[in-house]
């Protein structure tokens, strides 16, 4: 089986809204078994604002590659790291 992201159209509450899904495919037919139920991303209004939401993150995790956080840390341990 591969997979790969994609973006998929959702409603909710009869607004349209779009957000990125694991999608697996069957490597024989190469047709489409299966996606993630929750998407990877948050949801957003168009397309090209999801880009350039996911090209904040990866630009965001470039510049801070060097100073991970811990998610149960302390406020003043997180300081600490983030001022490496």
């Amino acid at each position: 089986m591969t997979w790969n992201n994609r973006i998929y159209k959702h409603f909710i509450k009869g607004k349209k809204c779009f957000a990125l899904h694991e999608t697996f495919y069957n490597n024989e037919t190469g047709l489409i078994e299966s996606w993630t139920e929750k998407p990877l991303t948050e949801f957003s209004e168009s397309i090209d604002e999801l880009i350039q939401d996911l090209e904040q993150k990866l630009a965001d995790a470039k510049r801070f590659r060097n100073t991970v956080l811990l998610p149960n840390a302390s406020t003043e341990e997180n300081n600490k790291i983030a001022s490496k």
